[in-house]
């Protein structure tokens, strides 16, 4: 869906090693735009208090079942996708758990294709 000419910043964001900030293109900025967008705590940003997700909550202890922690981070991962990123569909999510760290898994597809090639996105969110 991305044109190979668009560029866009490397997610986490870093250094090239010539001061720059390191950028990427096609489906690493693919990745990489939907990787921030999903990292984003909702109500982060003050300009708009609906942007980002509310994955940080996968992390408190209500959450009892894996079944639970999937369906909160596809819902919060189909809200995103949906208004910010609408070329783009939520198909599964996936939550793993370690000490201090939830682990995100969304694949998704391109609306706009008949046939679309599943691709994955990772998303760490520590405590």
């Amino acid at each position: 869906m991305l044109s190979k000419d668009l560029i866009g910043l490397k997610f986490p964001v870093q250094l090239n090693g010539k001061g720059d900030l390191a950028s990427v293109s096609g489906l690493d900025l693919e990745k990489a735009d939907l990787m921030l967008l999903l990292s984003i705590e909702k109500g982060e940003l003050p300009w708009d208090s609906e942007y980002g997700t509310r994955l940080r909550e996968l992390l408190h202890e209500h959450v009892s079942s894996t079944v639970t922690s999937n369906a909160i981070a596809f819902r919060e991962a189909t809200d995103q996708i949906n208004t910010y990123a609408p070329a783009y569909r939520a198909m599964t999510a996936g939550v793993s758990f370690e000490k201090n760290l939830a682990s995100v898994s969304i694949t998704y597809v391109e609306r706009a294709k008949l046939e679309p090639e599943r691709r994955t996105v990772r998303v760490e969110v520590p405590r």
